[in-house]
């Protein structure tokens, strides 16, 4: 599905309109995107299991606690000792993280098809979405891989600046000058993390309706993103706060975290099911807004070559 020469909006706007899009309308329309077919279908079948699943995953997790004798034991069942070798933990969560990234390929592509196909007024079902999911997210997995690799390397970065940084300040003689190298080197890293993280929301995109994935999905999204920067930054610090705001009240108002393994009751079931659904509303919505993000990007560079032809043209005459 190619949208570069795509002449109107299923989505009843004009592309001009379209091109003019900002991050707050961008998430005002995601709204109204996020409840028409096949979204709604997608969202309970694809988006909520894959969101409880790493979010189950992410508590276990938490929990666990290795000791000095390498054995791994589980904080949340101190009097039911399970004991594994850290090596069966890094199987298990290695083989976890794998089937997390496969699922997340899934509901990218998934989600962000769907998004596309009612942008370009096509009446698609949730089956015929399904059917083209297995295309793209073997792509979709391996443009998750490019990401991972800068992150990694860049999270690590931040943790050993921090961890020599905190050396320093708990010294009798701190030396600033080395101290405000250290926070400078770790504020450029994380606003390099920052611009990877909406490079790769973009490259999503990318995979879904072009051709690109891997590296050249980045090189693609990078001059897709060249006139919209500060939509792009505006609409993930949006999401990125939302996000937060509703993780951090959630999981305090439901109990989410701590009652996880406290025992059954029906009323915390009810609360963090509830909590499950909208959190995966969130995932899902945010994907939706990347996808009009994109598409505003393209309508936008479309009215830009059509004005230049134009202008080009009275030069002429």
């Amino acid at each position: 599905m190619s949208f570069r020469t795509d002449p109107h909006s299923g989505l009843g706007f004009s592309r001009r309109r379209v091109g003019q899009w900002n991050a707050f309308s961008i998430i005002r329309d995601a709204v109204k995107l996020s409840f028409r077919s096949p979204l709604p279908s997608i969202q309970f079948s694809l988006v909520l299991p894959y969101t409880i699943f790493v979010y189950c995953m992410y508590f276990h997790y938490s929990n666990v606690s290795i000791s000095s004798d390498g054995n791994v034991s589980q904080l949340y069942q101190p009097d039911q000792v399970q004991a594994s070798s850290v090596s069966s933990l890094l199987r298990a969560l290695f083989l976890q993280i794998t089937l997390s990234l496969i699922s997340s390929s899934v509901v990218t592509g998934a989600v962000l098809y769907a998004a596309g196909s009612i942008y370009q007024g096509k009446n698609l079902t949730f089956f015929e979405i399904i059917k083209l999911v297995p295309r793209l997210w073997r792509r979709l997995f391996v443009t998750t891989l490019v990401y991972l690799m800068p992150v990694l390397l860049i999270s690590s970065l931040i943790g050993v600046t921090s961890g020599v940084l905190m050396s320093f300040i708990s010294s009798p003689n701190p030396p600033f000058p080395v101290i405000l190298a250290i926070l400078a080197l770790s504020v450029v890293s994380m606003v390099i993390l920052f611009i990877v993280a909406i490079t790769y929301s973009v490259a999503n995109c990318v995979v879904c309706f072009e051709e690109e994935y891997g590296v050249a999905a980045f090189t693609r999204a990078r001059k897709v993103l060249h006139s919209k920067w500060g939509s792009a930054v505006c609409l993930f610090i949006l999401l990125t706060v939302a996000e937060i705001l509703l993780t951090t009240v959630g999981s305090s108002a439901y109990g989410f975290e701590g009652s996880l393994f406290n025992g059954f009751e029906w009323k915390w079931v009810l609360r963090t099911s509830l909590y499950a659904i909208f959190r995966s509303y969130i995932v899902g919505f945010e994907y939706i807004s990347w996808g009009l993000f994109y598409f505003s990007c393209m309508a936008d560079s479309v009215e830009d070559s059509n004005q230049s032809l134009k202008e080009s043209a009275d030069s002429r005459d």
